[in-house]
């Protein structure tokens, strides 16, 4: 069944043995809890002063549209999941790009529906080429968001959804600015 996703009809998936293998998947080989995820607001200033000593990242938010995106190989067909961690919808959308894009990739982040496209901004990388990246540094993971980029190839005719590899910028910078 389709949906209107922005200005694009998404193939949802309403089967809840696939969705529940799925999850099992990257559970049982990434450690990765779709359920659980969920992102951090500062709920006052006395929290800033931790991030004055340690070195983490920030970027603006657009929306409070969590989603995660597993990019996979089912057979030979390259295939893109989609999840909704607002509502726990699952979609199957198009992506186009070379072969390395869909070795086991998931990434985390926004969307941003505007008349023309929707836009995925890429937070955050949790796998990459079929790799955890749960004990690596942000650095790194960015790192890996730009090699993905690489292999990504911007179609607006055929991907239902635009990639984009969010800015970053230390906390403790931000901090200095407001401050």
């Amino acid at each position: 069944m389709q949906i209107q996703f922005g200005n694009r009809y998404l193939e949802i998936i309403s089967s809840s043995e696939i969705i529940t293998n799925i999850k099992k998947y990257l559970n049982n080989s990434y450690r990765i809890i779709i359920d659980r995820l969920n992102t951090v607001q500062l709920s006052n200033n006395d929290e800033l002063d931790f991030f004055k000593d340690h070195v983490y990242y920030a970027s603006y938010g657009f929306t409070n549209k969590r989603f995660v995106l597993f990019l996979t190989q089912n057979g030979n067909d390259n295939v893109a999941y989609l999840f909704n961690l607002n509502s726990g919808t699952l979609f199957q959308v198009s992506f186009s790009g070379s072969s390395q894009l869909f070795k086991n990739n998931v990434l985390y982040g926004e969307i941003l529906t505007t008349k023309q496209t929707n836009i995925f901004f890429i937070e955050d990388i949790m796998v990459y080429q079929n790799k955890s990246l749960y004990n690596t540094n942000y650095n790194e993971r960015y790192q890996n968001i730009q090699d993905l980029m690489n292999h990504y190839y911007d179609n607006p005719i055929f991907n239902d959804l635009h990639l984009v590899s969010k800015e970053f910028v230390r906390m403790e910078k931000l901090i200095n600015i407001f401050e």
